[in-house]
């Protein structure tokens, strides 16, 4: 299995039988040659964040609140609410099962609100992006916007693995959780949480299945009241006893 932080994975509470290869730190190479940035897909998305607006480079801000890697940022074609991967992204180098390596263009990668074409077993290597031009001032206004938004919108000081659910088109997941009845439910150490019900929000004695239990409730209820079934953004990954996992 390979990953890079971690960040969006849900691990079972069962030990994982097999090998883990993370991405971070070790695939952390960054250049930056005047508007082209080459990153590792180790990179922190932080890290590019910083290093592209020190360069007075745009179309970054997006990775403002964003904690993974940027091979999982080109997997799931990460963004905010200013931008996404699609954006800057120029080629990804991707390798297969098989060990082979090729590279794939923007436009090859399918890239579409959190979803890309690479298939289970392909792993992202390493991404070439390019700024859409200077670091302006509507950006550092969209930036500082969406700081406060999350500041005031997002449990920030509480241990959670990010938005739970992708945003069906034309909604947000969020709200369908919270009209549905379910703020601020919990199960075990786990809470969907009072600010923002797409965050299911950890104390230190929560269990995974605790917030997958949470997960699967949301979701039966979400789709009881709305008829719309939530797709999650976390992945689950270990050995999960069926009657959890379903």
């Amino acid at each position: 299995m390979v990953v890079g932080a971690g960040s969006n994975i849900l691990w079972a509470d069962e030990p994982f039988a097999g090998v883990v290869l993370c991405t971070h730190p070790a695939m952390t190479e960054l250049s930056i040659e005047n508007d082209t940035v080459y990153a590792g897909a180790g990179v922190r998305m932080s890290r590019l964040l910083a290093e592209a607006h020190n360069r007075n480079l745009g179309g970054f801000s997006f990775l403002y609140g964003i904690p993974g890697t940027i091979g999982g940022g080109v997997r799931m074609n990460a963004g905010t609410r200013i931008g996404c991967m699609k954006d800057v992204l120029v080629e990804a180098e991707i390798m297969g099962r098989d060990g082979q390596r090729e590279t794939r263009n923007s436009m090859e990668l399918e890239l579409d609100y959190r979803h890309s074409n690479l298939k289970d077993g392909e792993v992202v290597l390493s991404a070439r992006m390019k700024a859409t031009g200077p670091l302006s001032g509507d950006e550092l206004e969209s930036l500082k916007e969406a700081k406060e938004y999350r500041k005031n919108t997002q449990p920030l000081q509480l241990p959670s693995g990010g938005s739970v659910f992708r945003n069906p088109k034309g909604d947000a997941a969020g709200r369908l959780i919270e009209s549905a009845g379910l703020k601020g439910r919990s199960i075990g150490g786990a809470q969907i949480s009072e600010l923002h019900a797409n965050f299911i929000v950890a104390d230190g004695s929560t269990q995974s299945a605790d917030i997958l239990r949470l997960i699967r409730e949301a979701q039966a209820e979400v789709y009881r009241v709305h008829e719309i079934w939530l797709e999650p953004e976390v992945q689950l990954m270990g050995p999960w006893p069926l009657e959890v996992e379903r």
